[in-house]
């Protein structure tokens, strides 16, 4: 089923100007040497470009490892004041510099500065919200910008609600929190682990989307084979609050509804009670083969609505945002295994688009629960903003109190006006 007409047209949101704080009329701008698209070439650009300007301070930094990326972020952003951070590369080095910036911004008692996305990566999920896929196009932007006059503070910018994340590994390590717009468990950070494997194996063959289509075909296969290597069949959802919301796309008029809670309560049971009735309706007896269909396959959770390489893995994460005051939306995928993946094959192109309400996608909005495996083994597969994490026995997810603000490239008024 595919959304109504209301729900599937674009969303266009304000274009807020950046918030007058202490910050110098300068900017950063940080090339990650190891992505996808940065070359020698993007290399003299950023350099040439920042030489060339005058009204405005631009220096230009090339981290060799995440030592340096902190050093540059303490010594550069952090203590000059920078007015703009430009992170030349994916996604990956944008949560990078954007986490270790509010690390150090808030031991400095400091606001965490707006950042710009020169997209250089694979994915580029944030990049492509914001119009920044092409970096020759965002500097040429922000120089027409300071021609003009006007100071980097007041760049409109796009505000991102970030999600908290925390895990703990099955021997009681946690990890230090963490920010980020998505992150999963199951069979979408069996993918990416897959996809990372790819690439380090083949020398960047398998690069871009070739070898992420790659790693989703191989998953499949390998979860119908050998269907016990990612076990999410003992996984509970825990919510942290007296309520929670879920959204039901499929009526004729879709809307979220409130549901009341116990503390700590498992919101899966009442999903896999209903599977259950369902099963018993259809007949289906042969309880060995019951066992063997795993019933929760991901866990994903968003703030924004697209993953990387367009795909809107997050359709309602702006309806989220405006609920009870700021939710961020969930996903569970579960179903019979072998009907699930049918399913999901067949309607790729929906499914991309964030259009199919599948019958296996089970919506919820929230703003603090709990990922706990409670089965035997290391826990299960877990992915943050595309990068495999490793195995977890519990992620707890909150919404973060400091949003992500970004320059929005896709043309704004000013630049509209007077080009």
């Amino acid at each position: 089923m595919k959304l109504p007409f209301r729900e599937r047209k674009k969303i266009h949101q304000e274009i807020v100007p950046s918030k007058q704080e202490d910050f110098q009329n300068s900017a950063a701008i940080i090339i990650n040497p190891r992505a996808r698209k940065v070359t020698k070439e993007v290399i003299e650009y950023c350099k040439h470009f920042a030489r060339k300007q005058k009204r405005a301070e631009f220096q230009v930094y090339i981290p060799d490892s995440l030592q340096g990326l902190e050093e540059i972020i303490k010594k550069e952003v952090v203590q000059k004041r920078s007015g703009l951070v430009l992170p030349c590369g994916g996604d990956g080095v944008l949560y990078q510099a954007w986490n270790q910036t509010y690390n150090f911004a808030s031991e400095a008692g400091q606001h965490v500065p707006p950042f710009s996305i020169l997209g250089c990566g694979t994915g580029n999920g944030v990049a492509g919200l914001v119009g920044s896929t092409n970096y020759k196009a965002v500097l040429h932007q922000l120089s027409t910008f300071l021609d003009k006059g006007k100071k980097i503070s007041r760049l409109p910018l796009k505000e991102f609600p970030l999600l908290r994340v925390e895990g703990e590994t099955s021997k009681g390590e946690r990890t230090k929190p963490l920010y980020f717009t998505f992150a999963g468990s199951g069979l979408d950070a069996e993918v990416l682990n897959r996809f990372n494997e790819y690439k380090d194996k083949h020398n960047g063959l398998w690069k871009g989307w070739r070898g992420y289509a790659r790693a989703v075909i191989m998953t499949v296969f390998e979860t119908m084979v050998t269907p016990w290597k990612t076990d999410m069949s003992a996984v509970a959802l825990r919510v942290q609050g007296n309520n929670y919301y879920r959204y039901d796309p499929h009526g004729p008029d879709p809307a979220e509804v409130k549901i009341s809670c116990a503390p700590d309560e498992d919101i899966l049971i009442d999903l896999l009670k209903n599977e259950e009735e369902e099963k018993k309706q259809e007949g289906e007896a042969d309880n060995k083969k019951n066992e063997n269909e795993k019933r929760i396959h991901a866990v994903v959770v968003g703030t924004s609505v697209k993953y990387g390489f367009g795909f809107k893995a997050f359709p309602y994460a702006r309806l989220a945002g405006k609920v009870d005051g700021g939710k961020f939306h969930v996903r569970v995928v579960a179903g019979p295994r072998g009907k699930v993946i049918f399913d999901f094959l067949t309607h790729i192109p929906s499914l991309w688009r964030g259009t199919y309400c599948s019958p296996y996608i089970h919506d919820y909005f929230l703003d603090d629960f709990t990922v706990e495996h409670q089965g035997e083994g290391e826990g299960i597969p877990f992915q943050i903003a595309g990068e495999a994490q490793g195995n977890f026995k519990r992620i707890r997810y909150q919404k973060a109190s400091e949003p992500m603000r970004v320059y929005n490239a896709l043309k704004p008024s000013w630049w509209r006006k007077e080009r």
